[in-house]
């Protein structure tokens, strides 16, 4: 008798092809996004998307000429239960963001106020 190694790969890869549960994952998934006054609306990214594409779906789904995006995107986050996302370059997923989740609008910042860092000069201040 003559015994061969097996690829454990090649025999999972035709058991998920073979098995009906097998379901492959969608490439693009929905969410679903929260404003202020309690309206919903909806925007499709991919399932490998960073936060920056999933910012730039949301403003082309409101696609109003008068919000200016910076201002909005420097005093609110996007938030998915207790996860925020910061870092535009984070993929969505390595976020637990599932199709048809809720992202919600959430203040880091109060309107007009000022972080003032002192310079190194003397008499030199920079206010953000």
């Amino acid at each position: 008798m003559k015994f061969t190694k097996k690829n454990p790969l090649r025999f999972l890869s035709r058991l998920a092809s073979s098995t009906s549960t097998y379901k492959e994952l969608p490439s693009i998934i929905n969410l679903t996004i929260v404003k202020w006054d309690g309206n919903e609306f909806e925007v499709q990214v991919g399932r490998n998307a960073t936060v920056a594409k999933v910012k730039k779906a949301i403003e082309d789904v409101v696609a109003d000429k008068q919000v200016r995006w910076p201002f909005v995107w420097g005093y609110l986050w996007l938030v998915y239960k207790d996860y925020k996302l910061i870092d535009d370059k984070d993929r969505i997923r390595n976020i637990p963001i599932h199709d048809r989740s809720k992202l919600s609008f959430v203040r880091h910042r109060l309107p007009g106020a000022a972080c003032i860092l002192e310079d190194r000069g003397p008499g030199r201040k920079r206010i953000f």
